[in-house]
């Protein structure tokens, strides 16, 4: 999303890039084909505060007691909804039904869904990056034998390593994990500017909490190629 200040007129920008291959021999395994599609447009994320005070301006410029803290009212924060970098993955394998269609191969998927990975997935995203939103499977009918479909969905939000945020005027670096969820604590202190007392709104802590447990994909036995 672009925006232009000077004409109160927003420009957006949309690329998707999808790609496939046939469900032909992807030469691993003792799967018979795969297919993956990328949806690497974004979403959007809530946020109340910006990371450092002289990221807003005011006016006029006495009233910054609103410290870091966006679309603040009498009594609340409203803050606001931005677009953020967010990918959706899908990757379909097809496989003989006596591989995918048993009670251990279910059960996997129903362990493995709402988890995060914790290891490198598809040797792009780090561990924490990439939520497993579950499969579903379809019958697939072929001259040589009855095929199952099963496509895997899942979402990637980066990892942040050191996102800098001002706390009651000193900088912390915060290290936020893709699907960790991040929240602030907000304080009023009383400052004293040009011999007028004035009441600041600001960050007093960060919270970064853990609300998706890590888990290997491994027993997902999913098959992915970028080759034909």
């Amino acid at each position: 999303m672009f925006k232009n200040d000077e004409t109160n007129s927003q420009e957006f920008c949309i690329v998707s890039v999808i790609y496939k291959t046939p469900p032909t021999s992807s030469g691993g395994g003792s799967g018979v084909g795969s297919s993956w599609e990328l949806d690497l447009t974004t979403t959007q994320h809530h946020i109340t505060h910006v990371t450092e005070e002289d990221k807003q301006v005011h006016y006029p410029s006495t009233a910054n007691d609103v410290g870091q803290a966006i679309g603040v009212t009498a009594d609340s924060i409203d803050g606001i909804d931005i677009e953020i970098p967010q990918g959706a993955i899908q990757i379909t394998n097809y496989k003989p039904s006596a591989e995918v269609v048993t009670a251990e191969y279910i059960t996997n998927i129903n362990t493995i869904g709402g988890h995060v990975n914790n290891e490198l997935f598809l040797n792009i995203y780090e561990p924490g990056e990439v939520l497993y939103l579950g499969a579903r499977m379809g019958y697939s009918e072929t001259a040589d034998s009855p095929l199952i479909r099963v496509d895997h969905f899942f979402k990637v939000e980066k990892n942040i390593p050191g996102l800098v945020v001002e706390i009651e005027g000193q900088m912390e670096s915060i290290a936020k994990e893709g699907w960790q969820y991040q929240w602030f604590r907000n304080v009023d202190k009383i400052e004293e500017v040009a011999g007028v007392r004035v009441k600041k709104r600001l960050i007093k802590s960060a919270h970064v909490a853990t609300v998706y447990n890590k888990i290997s994909f491994a027993l997902l036995n999913i098959e992915f190629t970028t080759s034909g």
